[in-house]
């Protein structure tokens, strides 16, 4: 028999060879280790992207780090005492990874999540490690898990389901698994680090593999990530970069520029790749079958994990099974997930939220939770980064898509439930791009800053910024975490910036000009902030509550606006588009649940160029049940004939493609402004009105 074993690794176009005791542990668990050579690293994502890099590959580049660690002399690296139980952590926890990795692992979290029998079990399954967490004998460095026991191990686990934490699955999954293979443990207990060999130490194994707050742990991510991302970038084929491996080995724990470099590619991969919009949303549809799968008991944890030689399950396998569920082919199915778009909503989330108590609470889906958006279409994601939510919608034509009315209420739904840590231009662009299926843009925020420079009475003012401030406090779950005082007033916070906007816009309206000074704004600048926050949160003042005190700040600019227009004033073109953007703001007046107008909106052809832009466009949800579209032109021109009648030829081009999209679920509603002489004359869907002005 060979004293040596040999692996070609491509990633670093070197050689890795394994002997002694490596050898003989690698031989004993050989099952668990080819067992890696049908699991891709990247989970789904490779799949999708056809990225041939298996977890086999990842643990022979670990082994190639880990027998550098064992050359090293005392004191540099690792400690020599214990090395033995690093190999286990680096390297062993590779074989708790399941089929489709990080992936699965996430909707195991999932499964446990919806159902507590799940985790009970889940939980029996991995007790055994419970009692191998004891105090660690020989680890010098300060750190609060060095005493922990069995207790503690516990809590670990019910924090691993509680806080989502699926990077840590695979090493309580390895730790189980180590418990397992019994001869081999005993091979390790057997190296008790004399003459200077490497040692090994159970306790500190089992910690380094489940206590998260392991004083080593950041030299652990640190060396797997010296692996993984040099051998992801180069077979995603994306850069090739130099490192001085053996010096990072060496100082593992140590400050270095390159582990900055490294923890800077992990970002940039994370991004483009491991979690770009794409993979998580084809991660999510993942999790949501295969839990659903877990939960049915068509897949087990000893098949997924690979606990049970007998019932082990590779990548491909495990395809085979998600294939069978029609929201699996969702995400196996190439046509079917490329016909979904995702439109990602930054909004402020508290850290202790897990993804599907968001989702779930947004689409109101409980029990259809893991499959509802297989049929309707649409659903909300929670996505990888902290504030990050996002609409997803499947529309592959009239005959395969969702209803415009599910969609424009799911919009709603993650507005009301947001509101107001949420950045509404997210979901305003959201809306109007999933209903017109072109790129959009408009002025809100020109409009915003118009609206700031008209001279409005301090009572209006203040009576609207009270509205706005009280409306955005009652939303805050208040906690009182923080509160502070300015200008005699009392604010809480909660820790989204957007607070703080709404706050000093409100001081500052309602103080005086010592107030002002103080939080260095003016107080048209904290007009523009209140005139924006009005006109983002359309649903919230001219929905189902609207208030006479924010209408009154309405009428009131409305008529500084139209005398400006009648009075041929050098902006008399832009304030009509004003002018009428707030009039679609009452219109429909009753029975509006959800309404979002823009002015100036521009649909693009994808070279960006404009393919016809128009003077106001409102979304309407009435009566719960019907999406209208209003859409509006205006002109000040005295001859009204032939600007009109290019209008009517735009609106009717957008009529058409809301058509050709929803068939007959939208109502539009063409509405013309114009001026004549001294009066501002209306014509809103189909009823026409002459308002005069008498200056």
């Amino acid at each position: 028999m060979a004293k040596e074993l040999h692996f070609i690794d491509p990633a670093f176009r070197c050689t890795v060879v394994i002997s002694g005791l490596a050898k003989a542990l690698y031989e004993i668990a050989l099952p668990q280790f080819e067992r890696l050579k049908g699991i891709r690293s990247l989970g789904i994502l490779a799949h999708i992207n056809d990225i041939a890099v298996h977890r086999y590959q990842h643990f022979i580049g670990l082994m190639r780090i880990f027998n550098k660690l064992s050359q090293l002399e005392q004191g540099k690296g690792l400690p020599r005492r214990f090395l033995w139980s690093f190999w286990c952590r680096l390297c062993f926890s590779q074989v708790g990874h399941a089929a489709l990795s990080y992936d699965s692992e996430k909707a195991v979290l999932l499964a446990c999540q919806l159902d507590s029998s799940f985790k009970a079990a889940f939980r029996e399954m991995v007790l055994p490690v419970f009692e191998r967490v004891v105090a660690c004998p020989f680890c010098t460095e300060t750190c609060d898990m060095r005493d922990k026991g069995p207790d503690t191990a516990s809590s670990w686990f019910d924090d691993l389901i509680l806080k989502n934490r699926w990077r840590q699955v695979h090493l309580w999954i390895a730790a189980l698994k180590l418990i397992r293979e019994s001869r081999a443990l005993e091979i390790l207990k057997a190296q008790d680090g004399s003459n200077n060999l490497p040692g090994f130490s159970e306790p500190e194994a089992f910690k380094l593999l489940v206590s998260s707050k392991c004083a080593w742990e950041s030299s652990m991510l640190n060396l797997s990530c010296l692996d993984f991302a040099i051998r992801d970038l180069a077979f995603a084929g994306t850069l090739a970069i130099q490192l001085d491996i053996d010096n990072l080995v060496s100082r593992p724990k140590e400050e270095n520029p390159d582990w900055n470099l490294l923890e800077s590619l992990y970002a940039y991969m994370s991004e483009t790749l491991y979690e770009s919009v794409q993979a998580q949303t084809a991660s999510i549809f993942f999790q949501r079958a295969l839990a659903s799968l877990l939960l049915k008991k068509r897949v087990s944890l000893e098949e997924l994990f690979g606990l049970d030689p007998n019932l082990d399950f590779d990548d491909e396998a495990l395809k085979s099974e998600i294939l069978r569920l029609k929201p699996g082919r969702e995400v196996l199915d190439k046509d079917i997930r490329d016909a979904w778009r995702v439109w990602p909503i930054n909004t402020y989330i508290e850290a202790d939220r897990n993804p599907y108590e968001i989702e779930k609470k947004i689409t109101g889906k409980e029990r259809t939770y893991l499959s509802h958006h297989f049929g309707v279409k649409v659903t909300c994601l929670k996505l990888q980064e902290r504030h990050s939510l996002a609409v997803a919608m499947c529309h592959r034509g009239l005959a395969d898509r969702p209803g415009a009315k599910t969609f424009v209420k799911l919009c709603r739904s993650i507005l009301l439930k947001q509101y107001p840590r949420l950045i509404a231009e997210h979901l305003i662009d959201a809306l109007y791009e999933g209903l017109v299926d072109r790129t959009c843009t408009h002025e809100l925020a020109a409009v915003a800053k118009r609206l700031s420079q008209l001279a409005v009475s301090n009572n209006t003012l203040r009576n609207a910024a009270q509205i706005v401030n009280r409306r955005a406090i009652v939303t805050r779950t208040t906690s009182g975490d923080v509160s502070f005082r300015i200008g005699g007033f009392e604010y809480p916070f909660q820790g989204d910036p957007q607070e703080l906007a709404i706050t000093a816009m409100h001081a500052a309206i309602m103080g005086d000009d010592e107030v002002r000074k103080n939080l260095d704004t003016t107080l048209q600048e904290a007009a523009e902030v209140l005139w924006y926050q009005i006109l983002e949160w359309q649903t919230i003042y001219f929905g189902q509550r609207p208030t006479k005190k924010i209408y009154d700040l309405i009428d009131e600019v409305q008529r500084k606006l139209a005398l400006g227009v009648v009075g041929s004033s050098s902006t008399a073109e832009k304030d009509l588009e004003i002018y009428t953007l707030l009039e679609a703001l009452k219109r429909p007046s009753e029975s509006i649940s959800f309404r979002i107008a823009l002015p100036n909106l521009k649909l693009l052809k994808e070279d960006g160029k404009t393919e016809n832009e128009y003077d106001v466009v409102s979304v309407v949800l009435k009566k719960d049940k019907e999406v209208e579209v209003w859409i509006w032109g205006t002109t000040t021109q005295s001859d009204i004939a032939q600007k009109r009648n290019e209008d009517l030829s735009k609106i009717q081009k957008l009529k058409d493609l809301l058509g050709n999209r929803w068939g007959n679920e939208v109502r539009v509603a063409t509405c013309y402004i114009h001026k004549d002489g001294n009066d501002i004359c209306c014509e809103i869907d189909g009823r026409q009105e002459r308002r005069h002005l008498n200056g």
